[in-house]
């Protein structure tokens, strides 16, 4: 049914799931044993707990008909990733956020992963206290067209829990802000690895005050990137975020 909810009939041997629904046993359709409906809401899942930025994460989205029941027989709404900010009540691209991957898919079933990359503008970094901030909090909405009545299609939004401080990028990584990009207030960051022959074990540390970098291998160590770090010789320790 499209708009309107069909009256439930005690007679047809259907059996009302619920007050809002209708629903019968063993019923086979495709989409669950409800009455299939038309398109009602976007489901997103999967999101992870801690997201990096610039490193790719990856979420499910759904597309959910009047009993939540996902409508399967969709495998051509086109969906996409996009990043906005509220003014006075309306949505606006937030162009403070950088968004790359495979963030637009075509529906399967229902259903489609997509790999987003976010970048999000920091406003400051201070290397010596350890304290990263944003331009703006990230809100991401997944938007699309349904391919069968050509109504926009709107995800609740969700908020990427973006690791900050010293633990803003995982360890062996560190936070490079791109040249001139984000808001006019900010600049787009993104997590970078060390490669070979240097290391990092602090995102936020490097030889010049308030510019994250990779540092170059110690004398007598071998570094195969990231924080891998073997010595032959001496004990070594870290301080202020250096072997």
């Amino acid at each position: 049914w499209d708009g309107v909810q069909p009256v439930f009939d005690n007679s047809s041997g259907w059996s009302a799931k619920s007050s809002t629904g209708l629903c019968g046993l063993g019923n086979t359709a495709v989409y669950g044993e409800c009455l299939a409906s038309s398109y009602q809401r976007l489901f997103l899942s999967s999101i992870p707990d801690l997201v990096f930025a610039g490193l790719p994460f990856e979420v499910v989205l759904f597309k959910k008909d009047a009993y939540n029941q996902t409508i399967t027989t969709d495998s051509q709404s086109t969906v996409q990733s996009s990043a906005y900010v509220t003014v006075k009540g309306a949505l606006k691209t937030d162009k403070s956020v950088s968004i790359s991957g495979e963030f637009v898919g075509v529906l399967s079933e229902g259903h489609v992963k997509l790999t987003i990359v976010a970048k999000p503008s920091y406003v400051s970094i201070d290397t010596a206290l350890g304290v990263t901030t944003m331009t703006n909090p990230v809100t991401l909405y997944m938007v699309g067209r349904d391919s069968l009545t050509s109504l926009m299609m709107v995800s609740a939004a969700i908020r990427p829990n973006f690791a900050t401080g010293q633990a803003v990028c995982p360890t062996g990584y560190i936070l490079v802000l791109d040249a001139s990009s984000g808001s006019s207030n900010g600049r787009n960051g993104f997590c970078s690895p060390c490669g070979q022959e240097q290391y990092s074990v602090s995102p936020l540390a490097g030889l010049t005050p308030g510019v994250p970098s990779c540092f170059n291998c110690p004398p007598s160590a071998d570094c195969s990137g990231l924080a891998n770090v073997v010595f032959s010789r001496g004990t070594w320790a870290i301080s202020k975020g250096m072997y």
